[in-house]
This record gives structure tokens, C-alpha cells and sequence, in this order.
């Protein structure tokens, strides 16, 4: 919840504040506390400041000549107050006492701890704000500024290690052909063997770090669309970044039309899945086979819900599915009618922000 300025706090109290904490202008929890000479009420410094300036009376008992002092007694009492994230309708968990809020939301050192929702800058100046929890992932995978050096996963520092293993276990077998030729012909398949498996996971591990370097996604896919009633009103037709069905996968991308397409034209948005000209389309079974399960963040009730499966196969057109043979992606499908305009309005943009925020949640392959 926002706080006004100019007045007292109206940030979500994980307890009611007592009555006496309560300004007697604004009726909000005070703001810099201070205490009237005249009958002692309390009221936030900049509502009773207002007063001052305009050289008008107490607002309450009406004495004309008077001064304020700041409370501090009241001041602690109401720094130890404890509050829930303003963010805490999209996800936001913490709570803590108020003169900490200020830190969660935005901490001194400039670093990447606080809250998650809020809006950064980039660290590179790049130009493009994200939210704190995604910074990370921005700053690695998708800056345009970011440094030349390659971000490695988890995963590929596993397939490293396994790498080293099999190596290794080659050159002993290797050793031990020349020690014991009466088993010659078993060790040779053995060798053949690892040298396969060795061959396996070096492709596989050159295919992570081509998907890293290109900053290719795979499941769950998340995705913030902002200005979105912008291009509802200037009929546009939205296309997420490419993300991958898996590692080594199919290259797929979201394509949404925020006014909606043919029946739907004005009344709802539609929503398709198209397969675009991937990396390692020449390594995969054609036609695609599989569906992609998309769902949408619900402000209203903090939950991801409307989970649509998009199916991709042999009752799809020949012409979604088949291997796209140029840049341009094949035809996509999908829903025309997805949500209502209605729908999406009042339960799906975040309010005052105008984006919605999608994920792909799942794609899951058929075998032909």
C-alpha cells in the first residue's frame, strides 16, 4: 500500500496501532510525532506544519498562539511498529518493524538484498529497470552491457565433473589394454564405450553454454509485459523472447494480442505458442509433438491461475508443427478468445503499473 507524503503512514500494520498513535488531521498513523503546547494533542509534522504556515488556529481546541516539539517518546513507539512489505499483494513475505521498512525496500549499500519486487536499475547503466529479484538473471543472461565472461549453471559445472570422471576412466582403460591383452576384446568395447558416453556429454555440454551465452530460457519462463494497455489501444501484436522447450530443445515464443484476433476482435485477448528456427532443430524429431502449459499472475488473488495448455501436434495444423525452414516463425496456435478484456483489467494488471506478468509453466514432449 503507497503512503502519502504529506501525511501520516497508511502502510498495512501487521497489528491495529492504538488510537493515540493516530493523527488528529490526516487520521493516519503519525508521521514524525509532534506534540501541541496548547492541549497536547499529537499530530504529524507536516499535517500541524500546514497549520503553522497559514497562521491559523489549533485545529482542535482552537488556541491561536502555539508551538510544536517533536515526541520522541511517541516517535520510538511507532518506529517499533510492525508492518507488512508494501509489496506484499504480489508475494512479498516480510514484515518487520517500521524503521526497517525503509531498508527492506531499498538498502544503503545499493546491493541486490531487500525486497524482490521493487524496481531496479541496472548495475551496467543499461537503460532497462527489472524487478530486484530478477536482477541477477538480467544482469547475467540479457544485459546488452553486461561482461563478455560466460555465466555457468549448476548443471554445467556437473556436466564438467562427470566430463573429467569419464576422462579419466578412459585413460585407465587405455593402461590396462596394454597390460592385459587376453582381455583385449572386452576393454575395446569398453573404450568404444566411454568414448561414446565421453562424446554424448561434451556435445550436451557445449549445448548449455551456447544457451547460456545466447540468453535462451527454458522452463518456467517468466515473463513481465509492460505497458500493456498501450499496446491494447495501438492494436499491437506482442512476441515474448525465444525461450527453449529444454535444454538442446525446440525454440518456442509466445505471441499475444492484447485486443484480441478475428471474433475476439475488442472483446478479449488472444494468446498463441509458435515454433520458431532453433539451433538444434536438425538433432529433433519432426512434426513437434507436445504441449505448453502457460498461466498468468492473478493480483487479486496473489496466485498464478488460468493455466492453459497449448497442444502442438499431429491434430495441429502442418504448418505449426513442421520444422520452420527461415527466420520467420511458423504459424502459431493457440486461443482467440483467452481472457475477456474485463477479466484481464480487473484481475490481472497490477494496478497503477499497467503489466501483466506470464509464465510457462511446463512443456511437455510426446513420442511421435
Amino acid at each position: 500500500m503507497a503512503h502519502s507524503q504529506k501525511g501520516g503512514y497508511d502502510y498495512e500494520f501487521v497489528e491495529t496501532p492504538p488510537q493515540y498513535l493516530e493523527c488528529s488531521i490526516c487520521l493516519l498513523t503519525l508521521r514524525d510525532p509532534h506534540v501541541s503546547s496548547c492541549c497536547g494533542n499529537h499530530f504529524c509534522q507536516p499535517c500541524i506544519s500546514k497549520v503553522q504556515e497559514a497562521n491559523k488556529p489549533c485545529p482542535l481546541c482552537n488556541e491561536s498562539e502555539f508551538t510544536t516539539l517533536l515526541h520522541k517518546g511517541v516517535l520510538r513507539t511507532i518506529n517499533c511498529l510492525t508492518v507488512y512489505c508494501k509489496w506484499k499483494r504480489l508475494g512479498c513475505d516480510w514484515k518487520g518493524e517500521l524503521r526497517n521498512l525503509g531498508e527492506h525496500l531499498m538498502p544503503r549499500d545499493g546491493g541486490t538484498s531487500g525486497c524482490g519486487l521493487v524496481m531496479v536499475d541496472c548495475s551496467y547503466k543499461c537503460g532497462v529497470m527489472v524487478e530486484r529479484r530478477e536482477l541477477a538473471q538480467h544482469e547475467r543472461d540479457e544485459c546488452a552491457k553486461r561482461p563478455v565472461e560466460a555465466q555457468m549453471s549448476s548443471l554445467t559445472n556437473k556436466l564438467e565433473k562427470r566430463l573429467t570422471i569419464v576422462e579419466k576412466k578412459l585413460e585407465s582403460t587405455l593402461r590396462e589394454q596394454k597390460d592385459m591383452k587376453d582381455k583385449l576384446s572386452s576393454l575395446e568395447v569398453q573404450n568404444e564405450s566411454l568414448a561414446e558416453e565421453n562424446k554424448a556429454l561434451k556435445t550436451k555440454l557445449e549445448a548449455i553454454k551456447h544457451i547460456h551465452s545466447h540468453s535462451i530460457d527454458t522452463p518456467p519462463f517468466y515473463y513481465t509485459l509492460y505497458n500493456f494497455n498501450y499496446h491494447k489501444a495501438a492494436n499491437l501484436v506482442i512476441f515474448s523472447p525465444p525461450f527453449y522447450s529444454h535444454p538442446g530443445g525446440y525454440k518456442l515464443r509466445l505471441q499475444l494480442y492484447p485486443n484480441g484476433t478475428k471474433h475476439a476482435k475488442n472483446k478479449s485477448v488472444s494468446l498463441f505458442v509458435a515454433i520458431m528456427l532453433g539451433e538444434y532443430d536438425s538433432d529433433l524429431s519432426w512434426p513437434f509433438n507436445g504441449r505448453v502449459s502457460v498461466e498468468i499472475f492473478n493480483t487479486t488473488h496473489d496466485v498464478w491461475d488460468m493455466t492453459t495448455d497449448f497442444n502442438l501436434g499431429l491434430t495441429a495444423s502442418s504448418r505449426c508443427v513442421i520444422r520452420p525452414i527461415d527466420c520467420v516463425a511458423n504459424d502459431g496456435t493457440g486461443t482467440i478468445t483467452w481472457l475477456s478484456h474485463d477479466d484481464i483489467s480487473n484481475h490481472y494488471v497490477i494496478p497503477g503499473y499497467d503489466f501483466v506478468r506470464l509464465r510457462v509453466s511446463e512443456v511437455k514432449l510426446f513420442k511421435n
